[in-house]
């Protein structure tokens, strides 16, 4: 079995990643027409420093990475996962699938918009809400389901209580 050569070393698997970061600032840079000149005029820095950090990314600090990014108006997220390659024969996954993952889920910016996706999307099945008072004085729904298993017999969707508070930081889902 082969391994991808950022196996070889942590350097080399660290410099993937940063040339993949690379990629999307120069991606970025070339959708909205900025030059380097413009770009190190932005951070403060020489042409040289900038050109240095494109072409040789492999020294690049997380200060950095942030600092290049918010300059080009973009955010930056680390994100370690599991990818059943355990012995790294594929290398790292670019990020342009997790970019288009994440599009593709309708860019949701936390947990609740993840779940709100996809609590719409299943609720395209037209399950009726219901208007009710709970006893904190909060208004909910609760989702009400007719439809049975035709295995089991049992409710498929028990109902879920969606409730907001008068500030809206919460919601349940049952």
């Amino acid at each position: 079995m082969n391994t991808h050569w950022t196996n070889r070393s942590s350097k080399d698997f660290l410099f993937r990643i940063a040339a993949d970061f690379v990629s999307q600032l120069e991606d970025k840079m070339e959708s909205v027409s900025m030059s380097q000149d413009e770009l190190a005029q932005r951070l403060g820095v020489t042409k040289g420093r900038v050109s240095q950090i494109l072409n040789n990314p492999g020294n690049i600090s997380l200060g950095k990475v942030v600092e290049y990014a918010r300059t080009l108006e973009m955010k930056v997220s680390i994100v370690a996962y599991e990818d059943d390659d355990p012995k790294n024969e594929r290398g790292p996954i670019n990020s342009a699938v997790f970019n288009i993952c994440w599009e593709k889920c309708g860019k949701p910016q936390d947990f609740w918009d993840l779940e709100e996706e996809s609590t719409a999307s299943t609720m395209e099945t037209s399950i009726p809400f219901e208007n009710i008072q709970s006893d904190a004085a909060d208004e909910g729904y609760v989702r009400k389901s007719n439809e049975k298993s035709e295995l089991s017999g049992e409710i498929v969707h028990p109902p879920v209580t969606i409730s907001d508070s008068s500030n809206g930081d919460w919601r349940e889902y049952g």
